[in-house]
């Protein structure tokens, strides 16, 4: 029996925690190119940075958390050895934590741009 757990259990664990960035990343897409269409400030560029922003961060995250799947008896002597196990684990889903923050915070910045939440009750002044 090998150590390294089933793929079916990985996927248990890795699928719901995806599906959150990936709806979460879909809405972030789908809000900024409305906004930029409407205000008609759309450029190609844009989609390069979105996929350097919201799509690379979730590819490494996904690298990591299937990583901290490898088992230390799998690994040579003296490998990597800060990072197997709980360590990685943590490294894993601090990363999570990261990439959703970012997400909300670029859906967030969306929504002020648009009007619908307030920058905090600054009054700009008028022109």
């Amino acid at each position: 029996m090998s150590p390294f757990p089933a793929l079916s259990v990985i996927w248990a664990t890795i699928f719901p925690l995806l599906m959150v960035l990936l709806l979460l990343t879909f809405f972030d897409f789908l809000i900024g190119v409305i906004i930029a269409l409407v205000s008609k400030t759309f450029k190609g560029e844009y989609l390069l940075h979105y996929v350097n922003t919201d799509i690379l961060p979730i590819l490494a995250w996904l690298v990591m958390a299937i990583l901290s799947f490898i088992p230390k008896e799998l690994l040579p002597e003296g490998s990597l050895p800060p990072l197997v196990g709980a360590s990685l684990t943590v490294f894993a889903y601090g990363m999570y934590s990261t990439v959703v923050y970012s997400i909300l915070k670029s859906l967030f910045d969306s929504f002020k741009e648009i009007g619908v939440l307030s920058d905090g009750g600054k009054i700009e002044p008028p022109l």
